[in-house]
């Protein structure tokens, strides 16, 4: 059989006999590109993050020192990823903001990827054609669509590129029984850290090693074994803590309360989740940008199937224990993969394809050698029982590549990405919502308020009446506009954008008085919003009430002393209270703070003309 991780080879390093490599590797990067040639055309999925990490980022437009120094020292998009906005400097320096060119370097990493999982087979004896057949697998598999096609994916993929590396590296240090910090285990651990500042969900490294060392056979010192790990286990732990604030709403990361409202009900709602990934591992069907799993607060028939499904795949990794460690390394390796996203530490998103990339890895691997097992145990029909498997084998195969070739256009742009999200899981607000968006840019108005009703009907959230709100007031249904501005803001009180459109409507139906409220309002949760003293003060003039539109104008000037346009609307106050002197001398400022304004200028001219003929008057 394959003797996967018996035997490990100590005579062979990765470019040896490179010529019996030559063609599974033509092979595996021959398949990836022709079916993955279709994405050339697609454009940045810029109402999904794209615009953040790409199209609107100044930080990867050069590569200098000073934005060398913002990747390091920011969070993007709730996420610690250096690297990542590193290789987009890179991307931007050679394509400029050319779609295309950012997904040929995904494509490049993804295939580099395969090709560096199946040299790690063959060092661990694996034979070409199944490491080949391995590697083919996660290369091709639908799921991988995600992590391929959308840019802002791109950290899912060098992250893995540093794990494969590091992984590697530990393989030859563990081979050659080295020194603790040679150079194996040096470069192992330097690849590791780099994999960390890509993508934290590389903490899993660690306990990959640990199911290696406890999978394959080794005289070593089981003291050593531990001891090689600590530096590790203290780098992941660091990463984990920094993933953990970056995740936080303070930095629109993703970190959420326990989904039901305790852990308990996250548990129980994740189990069918797990049992889903099982599934869509095997046979994938009805891929989605985005999931929405029922939230499960006790148990019901869907969560005790899945407890029992866990069940005998825990009495199946005890038996593969006893039987076949060599084939418990990927099993395990699976499941590690799936535990940062296993809502331990609980995010928004139950389920997504991207976070297949890492646990497919291992189900590749385990897919491939149960099959090479069966072919080789069994004694009696040999002959029918390898073309039954390899039929078998070639179905699930085409079936991979006919899902993903399909599965590449509705990657394309976002129209086609939510229509396609919305028809497949209809029960999905973020769905709806997305979907709305779209439809709303493009001009589909009617279209646009459907999906965000139907998105409000499926939420508890009701964030999503304000770009309603603002959608009925851009056509014109101010009465709508005023309804859903105030069913959002009796949730979300504090929100000054949603104050502020709701007091101009207001404003504009001649409401002065409920208009001069939100504001109050407004100032209440934010004292020191200088453009909201300006705009009840712009209020107070309208309906007459000059002084406490000066007292306001006043508030609004020692709150943003530089702001000339609000010394110049103070001054115009005071000059129609007939308070020349005043007049002139924030006019005066207003000039000197934005000297190129002709309006203030000109104000200021004929303000000085105006005195100076009152003055000489009095003489």
């Amino acid at each position: 059989m394959l003797g996967l991780l018996r035997g490990l080879r100590m005579d062979k390093t990765l470019f040896d006999n490179m010529r019996h490599h030559l063609i599974p590797v033509i092979v595996l990067v021959g398949v990836t590109f022709v079916v993955y040639a279709g994405t050339f055309e697609h454009d940045f999925l810029l109402n999904w993050d794209d615009s953040l990490y790409v199209t609107e980022n100044e930080t990867i437009r050069g590569i200098t020192w000073e934005h060398v120094k913002e990747a390091f020292t920011r969070f993007y998009v709730g996420n610690y990823a250096p690297i990542q906005i590193i290789s987009y400097m890179f991307d931007h320096a050679i394509w400029g903001l050319k779609p295309s060119g950012f997904i040929l370097t995904n494509i490049l990493i993804h295939t580099a990827n395969g090709i560096l999982f199946y040299f790690l087979l063959t060092r661990l004896s694996w034979h070409r054609l199944p490491a080949c057949l391995a590697a083919l697998i996660f290369l091709v598999h639908p799921v991988q669509v995600e992590s391929v096609v959308w840019i802002s994916q791109r950290k899912n993929l060098l992250s893995m590129l540093f794990f494969l590396l590091s992984l590697y590296s530990y393989i030859l240090y563990y081979e050659k029984s080295g020194k603790l910090w040679g150079a194996p285990y040096v470069f192992s651990m330097v690849f590791f850290i780099l994999a960390l500042f890509t993508k934290s969900v590389a903490v899993i490294l660690p306990l990959v090693l640990t199911a290696f060392d406890l999978c394959a056979p080794s005289k070593r010192d089981r003291k050593t074994l531990i001891v090689d790990k600590i530096p590790f286990f203290i780098a992941a732990l660091i990463i984990a803590l920094v993933a953990m604030k970056s995740q936080s709403g303070e930095f629109a990361g993703g970190r959420t309360s326990y989904h039901g409202g305790t852990p308990y009900a996250t548990l129980l709602t994740m189990l069918p989740v797990l049992m889903r990934y099982v599934g869509m591992t095997l046979w994938p069907l009805d891929l989605s940008a985005v999931y929405a799993p029922a939230i499960k607060t006790g148990i019901d028939f869907e969560v005790a199937q899945a407890t029992l499904l866990l069940f005998l795949i825990v009495m199946l990794g005890v038996l593969l224990y006893y039987r076949r460690r060599d084939l418990l390394f990927w099993f395990l390796f699976f499941f590690l993969g799936l535990l940062p996203v296993s809502q331990i530490v609980p995010i928004v998103t139950l389920m997504n394809d991207r976070y297949f990339y890492f646990p497919l890895l291992g189900a590749s691997a385990f897919i491939v050698a149960v099959a090479f097992l069966i072919v080789s145990t069994v004694r009696r029909g040999k002959t029918l029982v390898r073309i039954s498997v390899g039929v078998i084998f070639s179905v699930i195969l085409g079936h991979y590549v006919i899902e993903t070739y399909d599965r590449i256009p509705i990657w394309k742009n976002e129209y086609a990405l939510w229509e396609d999200a919305v028809r497949k899981v209809p029960h999905s607000p973020k769905a709806h919502f997305q979907y709305a968006h779209i439809l709303e840019y493009q001009g589909e108005f009617g279209k646009a308020e459907e999906q965000y009703e139907l998105g409000l009907n499926l939420s508890t959230s009701h964030f999503e009446r304000y770009p309603l709100a603002r959608l009925h007031e851009k056509t014109g249904h101010l009465d709508k506009a005023i309804e859903e501005y105030q069913r959002f803001l009796s949730h979300s009180p504090g929100f000054l954008d949603a104050r502020n459109n709701l007091a101009l409507i207001y404003i504009n139906e001649g409401k002065l008085d409920q208009a001069a409220e939100q504001y109050k309002i407004a100032l209440q949760y934010k004292p020191d919003w200088a453009q909201g003293y300006n705009n009840l003060a712009v209020i107070y003039v309208k309906s007459g009430n000059r002084d406490k539109a000066i007292d306001n104008f006043m508030e609004a000037v020692k709150l943003k002393p530089g702001d000339s346009e609000l010394h110049y609307n103070l001054g115009l106050v005071y000059f129609d209270k007939g308070m020349e002197e005043k007049a002139f001398q924030e006019f005066e400022i207003a000039v000197n703070l934005s000297p190129g304004n002709a309006l203030f200028t000109r104000k200021l001219f004929e303000m000085s003309k105006k005195i100076s003929r009152i003055n000489k008057g009095r003489n």
